[in-house]
């Protein structure tokens, strides 16, 4: 991969777990695509895992492939990277804000997506600022899409 290859950002959402009969919230999940296996693309993936009882902690999974995933519900592009600044990116997602303490029943892992794209933007890693204002609207836009099949 060249040291200027741009690599598409983007955050995508995944259906959750159930609990009982209610659903919990979408998680978000901060993307890299970092290249493509003949069919599919192939991203770098960070999400947050864990429970407010447990605690948090960020996952990173590499080659996965987040758009045919049984939970996956629709994407937007947030930016794009060098392919050089994939280890400044990789840092600056595991130290990403983390949870409130003393907050710890309302926190969702969107909370965490949303903290990790704005600390991106600080460090220069990504251009636009994003906000829950535009994110969710977004979301609902790209699930839409990926209902007719569109994503």
């Amino acid at each position: 991969m060249a040291e200027n290859q741009p690599l598409r950002v983007v955050l995508a959402q995944h259906d959750s777990e159930s609990i009982g009969r209610r659903r919990r919230p979408y998680s978000w999940r901060v993307c890299v695509e970092t290249g493509h296996d003949g069919r599919h693309v192939l991203a770098t993936s960070f999400f947050i895992q864990g429970c407010a009882a447990k605690g948090y902690a960020v996952q990173m999974v590499e080659h996965t492939r987040y758009r045919i995933s049984s939970t996956f519900r629709g994407s937007i592009e947030v930016g794009s990277i060098r392919a050089k600044d994939m280890q400044a990116f990789i840092q600056c997602m595991f130290t990403a804000v983390a949870y409130p303490r003393d907050d710890r029943e309302a926190y969702m892992p969107q909370d965490w997506a949303e903290a990790a794209l704005r600390r991106l933007n600080a460090r220069g890693l990504l251009r636009a600022l994003w906000t829950r204002e535009y994110i969710e609207p977004a979301l609902v836009s790209a699930e839409r899409a990926w209902d007719r099949g569109d994503q």
